[in-house]
């Protein structure tokens, strides 16, 4: 799926067996009435956060657990404070699971 905009649209998608959507579809109908808001990042926000209470609800993990949020999040926030310090090599922490 490539995006040519910061906003997500238009996008267009590549491949083989990519599907022949003009718009994406309406996954909005898979979150509570409650939740079908327009959010942050395309829309995404709502489902994050109908995930995360979904999981503990169901006594479960997240489909993105906490370890897998952090090597997302981390070198972003880094690389933020390296821009702020001109672009200083700085060191990307690792949050590995303990077990």
């Amino acid at each position: 799926m490539y995006m040519e905009s910061s906003g997500g649209q238009p996008f267009r998608i590549v491949g083989e067996n990519a599907p022949d959507w003009k718009q994406p579809p309406n996954f909005y109908e898979r979150l509570p009435e409650s939740l079908r808001k327009d959010s942050g990042h395309g829309g995404s926000h709502t489902f994050i956060t109908h995930e995360f209470i979904s999981a503990l609800i169901e006594d479960r993990e997240p489909a993105v657990n906490l370890y897998e949020a952090l090597a997302m999040t981390v070198p972003g926030i880094v690389a933020h404070q390296s821009s702020l310090k001109g672009g200083e090599q700085m060191k990307i922490p690792s949050f590995d699971r303990r077990l």
